[in-house]
């Protein structure tokens, strides 16, 4: 995939480049991958920005892209 598919922005990976991606050295919170649908977990590229945008506001970022997992998880927890 070559869309984010958070913003849906271009997600820049580097696999299709070269043997790595800048993810690759990356963190990406367990708690973001959770957000994104089953089908997407695992092949899904998702772009720098949006890794950030999680990393500095992730109880924004959550509310912004929580319905995308289809859970509502967050609805009944405080």
């Amino acid at each position: 995939m070559s869309a984010c598919p958070f913003c849906q922005g271009e997600a820049n990976c580097g696999v299709t480049q070269s043997a790595s991606c800048w993810c690759f050295s990356e963190s990406i919170p367990e708690k973001m991958l959770a957000l994104l649908p089953v089908e997407a977990q695992g092949v899904a590229c998702i772009c720098k920005a949006c890794v950030q945008a999680y990393q500095q506001q992730p109880v924004a970022f959550r509310k912004r892209y929580d319905s995308m997992a289809g859970t509502g998880s967050d609805s009944n927890t405080k």
